[in-house]
């Protein structure tokens, strides 16, 4: 006679084995769908994560715009669907599978969700629609606060906030949502509101009334309060604004009130004895790493090793100490990095270029397709399209091409340095104190990173060109070939 016993955990085991398959499917988000007009063949699904978010797949479109993929989520998560320059967020949950469609002539307006989790997804589109949409009416941004007072600001934010409220808690009674996709939204509209009313420091109607700073008191109490907002979505964008920027402008704000020109030792010992008292260790070193992340992004090695002491004091979880050491190991070694050998710099403030005119420096190139890139050494979307032009550069290395990149950097040793931390090759020149103004008359330039199509023979094709990421790009300079 057979064991009960043994067959009892024979049968445990088997069951529990045959769901072992089920259980990681169920960790699987899909995702498939139709993308009209794409801006390029490659979408990218970046899915948020701590310390950093985290690109989670790419996918090609087929020739007829659509597309399927599929990866492992664990949990709930905001998920951004990149097409090119544009983006769009989502929010998916394990097991979901969602069908999206848009058009990106229209892009938000057009995009829509079926299929299992498109529910919360088409409630993420339309509140974008409502509240985020730059010309929806009610959209907040620093231009609605530069030609008003104070008090009216601050009225128009509350009822937006209200209304913005009023608007989820109805669609949470109406429709079945997971708790942390509510959650997220919930974070979302109170922290949003936080960032709206940063704004009032782009007011033009600023003055010295006791009204007036009554009114920036109480936004800087507000700031600081929402430290009691009860388990925000640590992973929602809003939320990480007021940690990495709003409550130390507020701190400074306090500081500055109380201490008259305190020096930044004792600055610092004030602030991050009363950012500790507001945060949750969690919270904290948080906050130091996206601060880390910023000396990072901007090569500060200075800043750096003032706060590397107070990582050792108050960052605890190994993952963040290990990061933020290996940021400014990175930062070290980029520092300490030579000019690239075939790098070829002109200084158009050098005495000896002093004379030389920005039309003389692109009569030096005539005879090939010139393709204009200006930039600075503080400029980030500049900076993140360089390793695009340096593969397309190296793709026409051998056609009549050349690359010139022009900087606006006022700071000519910020200039070189940058080229030597990016390891930038070809050839570079800066604009000088008498072709800066022309040069930026001559194409128009307001915003940068600025590109500009020049053919054979001197003359401009496009200006404000496209970026050399863009499929477009490729296409252009070759037909000038």
């Amino acid at each position: 006679m057979k064991n009960p016993g043994f067959l009892l955990l024979l049968a445990f085991v088997l069951i529990f084995t045959a769901c072992q398959p089920f259980q990681e499917e169920d960790k699987i988000v899909i995702l498939n769908g139709k993308i009209e007009n794409p801006n390029t063949e490659l979408l990218i699904f970046t899915v948020s994560d701590l310390p950093e978010d985290l690109i989670k797949d790419t996918v090609y479109l087929n020739e007829d715009g659509t597309f399927k993929t599929s990866f492992e989520l664990p949990e709930c998560r905001p998920v951004r669907l990149y097409d090119g320059k544009e983006s769009t967020q989502m929010y998916l949950c394990p097991g979901d599978s969602v069908f999206i469609t848009l058009n990106t002539e229209e892009f938000d307006e057009s995009l829509h969700y079926e299929g299992n989790g498109a529910k919360k997804n088409n409630i993420l589109a339309e509140y974008y629609l409502k509240f985020k949409d730059f010309e929806n009416k009610d959209f907040i941004s620093f231009y609605k606060i530069k030609d008003t007072t104070t008090s009216i600001y601050i009225e128009l934010v509350n009822t937006t906030a209200d209304k913005t409220s009023n608007y989820f808690d109805q669609l949470k009674e109406q429709n079945e949502l997971p708790p942390e996709f509510i959650s997220y939204m919930e974070t979302d509209i109170y922290f949003n509101k936080i960032s709206n009313l940063q704004y009032l420091s782009y007011s033009s109607k600023k003055d010295t009334t006791e009204e007036y700073k009554a009114l920036i008191n109480g936004v800087g109490d507000i700031t600081l309060d929402a430290v009691k907002f009860e388990n925000p979505d640590y992973l929602n964008q809003n939320y990480q604004v007021w940690l990495k920027y709003n409550i130390s402008r507020q701190l400074n704000r306090e500081i500055f009130e109380e201490y008259e020109k305190p020096d930044k030792a004792v600055y610092d010992s004030i602030f991050y004895a009363r950012l500790q008292q507001l945060l949750t260790p969690f919270e904290l070193q948080l906050y130091l790493f996206n601060k880390t992340n910023n000396l990072a992004n901007s090569y500060n090695v200075d800043g750096f090793e003032i706060i590397m002491p107070l990582v050792e004091q108050y960052v605890t979880d190994q993952e963040y100490k290990d990061a933020i050491t290996k940021q400014y190991e990175e930062v070290v070694r980029k520092l300490s990095q030579p000019l690239p050998e075939d790098a070829m710099l002109y200084n158009l403030d050098d005495e000896d270029l002093l004379d030389l005119g920005f039309e003389d420096v692109l009569a030096r190139y005539k005879g090939n397709v010139i393709y204009l890139d200006f930039w600075a050494s503080w400029c980030g979307p500049c900076k993140s399209e360089m390793p695009n032009s340096a593969k397309l550069a190296k793709k026409l290395q051998d056609e009549d091409v050349v690359f010139l990149y022009v900087s606006t950097d006022k700071d000519s040793l910020a200039w070189e340095r940058m080229i030597r931390i990016l390891q930038l090759h070809g050839l570079h020149y800066r604009l000088g104190a008498n072709t800066r103004k022309p040069v930026f008359e001559e194409y128009g330039i307001r915003y940068i990173p600025h590109y500009v199509l020049i053919d054979k023979d001197g003359n401009m094709v496009k200006n404000n060109m496209s970026r050399p990421g863009d499929v477009e790009t490729e296409k252009m300079i070759r037909e000038l070939l």
